[in-house]
């Protein structure tokens, strides 16, 4: 294999993922006992409670279809993304931000065009794993990327919302830093 255009394909562990949503179950589970427990009204319990148990079930609805779409995820040397599904077709994806690569446990939140969002908890072991290892390496280049792709995100963003039109109050800070509206000019 060349050293300049390797990848890493890893395949999800069934365990993890029944792991994950038992997990998620009780978690939901415990989110509606403190909320029945709190003292409030009790149509606010009630309210509080559905609304905690639709989100919920929502949440591990969309983590159960990603583990039912995904049956291999491949990240190349520059930084892309392969999702295969089910059917043995390869699709292309893109990494995002909040993804996490340890040194045996890697949670990686995966976009595909079509836009579906694929959250996968892999395992491994450096030594035993080449795929393993060629994740750790391109995780080190693209992980630092990601951080730059979000930082440079945001600040466009906040640059947009402090854009200034002509004829607007323009924010400045005062002297605690916080931003208020100069009407002066």
């Amino acid at each position: 294999m060349s050293s300049s255009a390797y990848s890493a394909t890893l395949k999800p562990d069934p365990w993890l993922r029944t792991l994950l949503l038992t997990v998620g179950r009780l978690l939901i589970a415990a989110g509606l006992a403190l909320i029945l427990t709190l003292p409030l009204d009790p149509i606010a319990r009630a309210l509080g409670a559905v609304l905690w148990l639709v989100f919920g079930t929502f949440e591990l609805s969309r983590l159960q279809r990603g583990f039912a779409s995904l049956s291999a995820v491949r990240l190349r040397c520059d930084g892309g993304v392969e999702v295969c599904c089910r059917d043995e077709q390869w699709l292309a994806g893109q990494l995002l931000s909040g993804s996490v690569v340890l040194e045996n446990l890697a949670w990686l939140r995966l976009r595909l065009d079509s836009g579906a969002l694929i959250l996968e908890l892999f395992r491994g072991n450096a030594r035993e794993c080449d795929d393993w290892r060629r994740l750790q390496v391109i995780w080190r280049h693209t992980g630092s990327a990601l951080e730059r792709r979000d930082e440079a995100a945001n600040m466009l963003s906040r640059q947009q919302k402090n854009r200034l039109t002509p004829g607007s109050p323009r924010a400045v800070p005062d002297a605690h830093g916080t931003l208020s509206q100069n009407k002066d000019e």
